[in-house]
């Protein structure tokens, strides 16, 4: 009994001795209570609890005492004598390196939650790193709502999908994520574009803004891309976006705001004031180029009592700001009625230009210088009159 025992401990040792060879060398993986034991065989609690389960309580047998109906030949019967040999055969083989099979699979995240659209790649661990076949075969348990390639996921539809990597070597080992495709988020809505604000008339081109376009192309982006076009040219159009920065910054429309009649990106150079002048705007604000063929003389009004002016600004009286335009409109009619013959009969045709020299047609001698003189100072002081008080009449204050 003895010796049978000291082989069946041997048989032990050699035993795990082969199951820890195989392990480190195949990348066998064993179970948990085996590997736990296995693990603990080298600490003293190990070697303890292995001591413990190696001893089986025998009857408390005494001298003298009879022992009848022992079986003993199951211990060294044929089958079972056959079944050892076959065990230490096997114990006593040599591992397959050449050909190992894969042993275990593992991937790099068991569940993955994706958005519609998105995708994310899974990475694989191979045991043992030399087996022979790695090559692996990556499915999809449910196509419409996950795709994979070679361990890249694509989210497709919101729901869930299972995606297996499969040995191919017939070890028919295999390793799963669990996919969650949610929905994907809906864009935020554009902002809607500034409303129009009280600033035109401040000279500095604002969306909200109506002007005049008056010159040039427009173009689809500010970069001057894309189509182009001259519609409404020479019309009242409106500011919808401002790109500050690109060759062409602002965009006109037909319509006071952005996709409502939109024309194009244009310079502000294009964008023309009132270069042959209006008597008054008729729009509540607008927006123009001022001072397109030299300086000009802006006439304000308003029913504010209070305005903000500029170095340069200056004011000009009620009165002759209406006066302005008939004098202008009327200048013709003007200069005709101031353009006379002073004395009938004379042979001298005198015309009094004040905007060039004194013309005299035909002969003048000594006895026509006298009441020349005389009557260019008459036509002086006349002028000078009526000047003074056209002039008062139109606000002006004679200076002395």
């Amino acid at each position: 009994i003895s010796h049978m025992l000291d082989n069946v401990v041997n048989r032990y040792q050699d035993a795990y001795g082969k199951i820890q060879s195989i392990i480190n060398g195949t990348g066998f993986v064993p179970g948990a209570g085996l590997n736990n034991n296995l693990n603990n065989l080298g600490t003293q609690s190990g070697a303890q609890s292995q001591t413990d389960m190696s001893n089986t309580a025998a009857p408390n047998y005494k001298p003298g005492t009879s022992v009848g109906n022992i079986n003993t030949g199951a211990i060294v019967s044929k089958p079972n004598s056959d079944k050892n040999s076959a065990i230490e055969t096997e114990i006593k083989k040599e591992p397959n390196t050449t050909n190992r099979p894969i042993a275990e699979i593992k991937l790099s995240a068991s569940s993955l939650s994706l958005i519609e659209g998105n995708s994310a790649a899974l990475s694989v661990t191979i045991r043992p790193t030399d087996a022979a076949n790695q090559t692996l075969k990556w499915t999809s348990g449910n196509v419409s709502v996950a795709s994979v390639t070679n361990g890249t996921v694509k989210a497709l539809t919101p729901g869930s999908a299972v995606i297996t990597c499969t040995a191919t070597d017939g070890s028919g080992k295999s390793a799963s994520c669990k996919i969650t495709v949610s929905k994907k988020p809906e864009p935020p809505k554009p902002a809607a574009p500034p409303k129009p604000a009280d600033s035109q008339g401040n000279g500095v081109p604002e969306i909200g803004d109506r002007v005049r376009y008056n010159s040039g192309i427009y173009y689809e982006t500010s970069y001057g891309k894309g189509k182009w076009g001259s519609r409404n040219r020479g019309e009242y159009l409106y500011i919808t976006n401002i790109n500050w920065g690109a060759p062409n910054p602002i965009h006109i429309s037909t319509g006071s705001s952005l996709h409502n009649g939109d024309r194009g990106w244009l310079t502000q150079g294009q964008i023309s004031g009132y270069a042959s002048g209006t008597r008054g705007i008729t729009n509540p604000f607008e927006l123009a180029r001022i001072d397109e063929q030299g300086k000009e003389l802006r006439i304000k009004r308003g029913s504010s009592r209070y305005d903000m002016f500029q170095y340069g600004d200056g004011v000009v009286p009620a009165g002759l700001t209406d006066n302005l335009f008939t004098l202008a409109e009327n200048k013709n009619a003007l200069m005709a009625s101031v353009n006379r013959t002073p004395h009938e009969g004379m042979d001298l045709s005198i015309s009094n230009h004040y905007d060039s020299l004194l013309t005299v047609n035909g002969n003048v001698d000594k006895d026509a210088l006298p009441p020349l003189k005389e009557l260019l100072k008459l036509s002086y002081d006349n002028t000078v009159k009526n000047l003074v008080k056209d002039a008062g009449l139109m606000g002006m204050k004679l200076k002395r």
